[in-house]
């Protein structure tokens, strides 16, 4: 998703609790795997484009570039990125009727998603590809764990108070604790401090 105007939000959790809101710059994109789910509680006006492009169309990319080789790509959520903010601008002012046709869409599609791949992208590691692909992170220990996995792991072990959030970090595969931080503000929308302050986990 491409955000065309600040957006402010909070994701719904599958047990129906809400994140903290979130900011959003215009501009900034949000790219999920939307066999997790997607769902949210806006808190603004929402002005964005959407693109959903299947599995099937990033594999057919991913061929055309062979140097390259399978690749999965990485959650991000508000991250800039001026290739899809161009190419959101060119298809609005196409589908406003303010600007010339594009060419077909599939074509755009495959653009997106060789753009996608290539910024975002991470090589599999053989056996380790996971069986039905998605959005994961590689741990330092070159086993690919799924984000939502690593989040949840580290929830748990902040309930435990004999360990620092140094240790969680590098227990649930983070680089570092800023790493662990990064991720786990943009997958829950606080802090781990403050997650486990609050006693959410």
């Amino acid at each position: 998703m491409l955000y065309l105007e600040d957006a402010e939000h909070a994701d719904i959790r599958a047990d129906g609790s809400c994140t903290e809101r979130r900011h959003f710059a215009r501009g900034t994109i949000c790219l999920v795997d939307l066999a997790d789910g997607a769902t949210i509680r806006l808190h603004r006006r929402l002005r964005s484009l959407a693109f959903v492009l299947p599995r099937t169309l990033f594999s057919e990319t991913a061929e055309l570039s062979p140097e390259t080789g399978p690749r999965r790509l990485i959650c991000r959520r508000g991250e800039a990125d001026p290739v899809l903010c161009n190419l959101g601008t060119a298809l609005l002012a196409f589908f406003s009727g303010t600007g010339t046709a594009p060419a077909p869409l599939r074509p755009v599609a495959v653009a997106i998603c060789a753009h996608l791949l290539h910024r975002y992208g991470e090589p599999f590691g053989g056996r380790d590809r996971p069986a039905q692909g998605g959005l994961m992170r590689e741990g330092s220990k070159a086993t690919l764990q799924p984000i939502a996995a690593q989040i949840e792991s580290a929830k748990s072990h902040l309930a435990n108070h004999a360990l620092s959030l140094e240790d969680i970090a590098r227990v649930c595969g983070f680089d570092s604790l800023a790493h662990l931080e990064k991720v786990f503000v943009g997958e829950t929308g606080v802090m781990p401090s403050a997650w486990r302050r609050r006693g959410l986990h």
